[in-house]
Order: structure tokens, then C-alpha cells, then sequence
């Protein structure tokens, strides 16, 4: 079993450079950016230091980045394009372990995001404070270390081990995500759960008359796919992980929001529109 994999041709990257798409791009960020909670303002060690504390539940192998003045999980927001996204529903033709089916969006952006930017050098901040808080090795990808972040990648697993999860967590896996109950047969077996943690919100934003996004949708996760701009919700985790005794840090996808269709609608509506021109049949003279 797998999850739904869709990922961007290579023509993607250069598609979002041209200059029509960018400004598609700049309107649909205009309200959102510079927002509380955009991951793009935190961008200096300082602000991290004085709005957030690492904070643990269950155990010292998860801890993740607590808002100091709230006492909650904060859940950042960053904006971008889609280039490949792994959603439900599970499929049951390709066989993978448990442990690796991962719900995962990754997304990248225009040259000239400055947002984008700041957003990976936030990442970075976050990433060594916690490190300095656990004391330990942490396992951290290159790019989001050194803040040269190009795609972002999102990740949620679909289950979680039971043993890491706590009895009022444990919600109802939506059938829609299991058509053939291939997972509904593991989670009664009782190792694995679904939780509330495993279920990001899928959401479509809509703009108002005033260029403001008030009108939300649910969506289901099929919905999304390469070359549409988006709105992340994400939480950054430590995770000891399971075979090793190796912290690992976690973007945690909390949020997917649809914003625009985006890129590849427009391409694929232009070569629809080349196709049915080139099919048209010339009309037969009367004789």
C-alpha cells in the first residue's frame, strides 16, 4: 500500500519564473504575508529566543517549539507552489512498511520571494535552538541547517505507533482515506492508531471583496496537486526515531490551504485548447 503521489514534470522550476505567473503570485500573497504567524517573521535568532521555549508531553523522544506567551504549539504559516504531494487515499497495489507511509507536500517559489527567504533562514534559527535545548545529536537536513532551503518539504505520518500516543488522541481514520480497509485491518491488529496529529486540515481559501481570505472550504487531500499556490501550517518537532537513538527534526504538516489552481491548470488548459485546434476539422465546401 502507498499513499496518492503526484510530483511536478522538470519544466515546473521555469514555469513559475515567467512573469504572468509571478504576478498571479504577488496578488495571492499580498494579504497573507507579514501576518502573525508567518514563519518569514521570525527570521532573526533573536526573535526566536524571545517568543519560544521547546516543550515535551509523553517524553524527552518528542519535544517540540512551544509559543512562551500562549503555552501552545505554535503553527507557522509559509506560502508557496506545490511540486509534489503524497496524500490519502491509500492505495493497495504498492507495498510499503508502516513506519514509511508519510503524508508529505513539498513546495518551492519564485526567484524574487522574499517571504520564501526569510522563511528559510527561520527554519534555521528554530532548528539550532532546539538542538541546543535536547543537548544531543540531531539528524537535520543540509539545506535547512545552513537556511539554503529551495523546496520545502511537509511531513505527517498516517499512523502513529500506539505506545507514543495518549487514549483522548485516538480519533476515527475517515473511510474516504482507506477505500480498500487496508488500514483499518492494521490499526486492529492495536500497534498503530489514528490520532488527531496524523490529520492535517485541507482547506481552500477563497478571497473576499476586500482582496482578503475570510471564505474557507474543506477539501478533500485529492484535491491537491504540482503548480497550485499554497498555504502551509506547520510545527517543528524533534522525534527520536524508531531504529536509532538519533533525534530527528520534523516541519510538521499541520495545514494544506489552496489558494490558487496555479501554473498547471494553466498549462494544461492551453495544451487542451491546442489540442481541440488541432483536431478541428476544416467544414466541407457544398458542391
Amino acid at each position: 500500500m502507498s499513499l496518492t503521489s503526484y510530483k511536478a514534470p522538470d519544466t515546473l522550476a521555469a514555469s513559475i519564473q515567467q512573469e504572468s505567473f509571478k504576478l498571479a503570485f504577488h496578488a495571492a500573497m499580498a494579504s497573507l504575508s507579514r501576518q502573525p504567524g508567518d514563519l518569514g517573521l521570525h527570521d532573526s535568532a533573536e526573535s526566536i529566543l524571545d517568543t519560544f521555549v521547546v516543550d515535551s508531553v509523553l517524553s524527552d523522544d518528542f519535544v517540540f517549539l512551544e509559543n512562551e506567551s500562549s503555552g501552545e504549539e505554535e503553527v507557522f504559516q509559509v506560502q508557496g507552489v506545490v511540486s509534489e504531494v503524497k496524500l490519502p487515499p491509500v492505495l493497495k497495489a504498492q507495498r510499503v512498511s508502516i513506519n514509511e507511509l508519510t503524508q508529505t507536500v513539498k513546495i518551492i517559489s519564485i526567484d524574487d520571494d522574499e517571504w520564501f527567504r526569510k522563511a528559510s533562514s527561520a527554519t534555521s534559527h528554530i532548528v539550532e535552538f532546539m538542538e541546543q535545548h535536547v543537548q544531543e545529536t540531531v539528524w537535520i537536513p543540509y539545506a535547512v541547517r545552513h537556511g539554503a532551503i529551495r523546496e520545502f518539504q511537509f511531513v505527517n505520518r498516517l499512523l502513529m505507533p500506539a505506545h507514543r500516543t495518549t487514549v483522548e488522541d485516538v480519533i476515527v481514520l475517515p473511510p474516504a482515506y482507506d477505500p480498500s480497509h487496508t488500514l483499518q485491518a492494521v490499526i486492529n491488529e492495536g500497534k498503530f492508531v489514528y490520532t488527531k496529529d496524523n490529520k492535517p486540515a485541507f482547506k481552500k481559501f477563497s478571497l473576499n471583496e476586500d482582496g482578503q481570505y475570510t471564505r474557507v472550504h474543506g477539501v478533500k487531500p485529492g484535491t491537491y496537486r504540482p503548480g497550485q499556490i499554497v498555504a502551509i501550517g506547520v510545527s517543528f518537532h524533534l522525534v527520536r526515531s524508531t531504529n536509532s537513538d538519533t533525534m530527528m527534526f520534523v516541519a510538521h504538516l499541520d495545514l494544506v490551504a489552496l489558494l490558487l489552481w496555479g501554473v498547471m491548470k494553466n498549462l494544461e488548459d492551453n495544451r487542451a485548447t491546442q489540442h481541440r485546434a488541432s483536431h478541428q476539422k476544416t467544414p466541407h465546401q457544398p458542391r
